[in-house]
């Protein structure tokens, strides 16, 4: 498998920067992650629906989490 490689020509853009190129999944949003996977009840315990299991959230779905990883 080939990789891209990056080659940095910018003087003050080294190692230490922080737009120094990398791997987008490192850069998932805190918004994101501190987000719930399933729906909660006001007291905090998950929503129970009506086949007896969690309901899940947006955050539950594969394709929200691909659109952020693959940049």
């Amino acid at each position: 498998m080939q990789k891209i490689k990056f080659i940095n020509n910018v003087p003050f853009s080294n190692n230490a920067s922080e737009s120094k190129p990398r791997p987008i999944i490192k850069d998932i949003p805190e918004w994101y992650r501190e987000y719930d996977r399933f729906a909660m009840m006001p007291d905090g315990n998950p929503y129970i629906g009506p086949d007896g299991g969690k309901v899940p959230t947006w955050k539950a779905c594969p394709a929200v989490y691909d659109t952020l990883g693959s940049g």
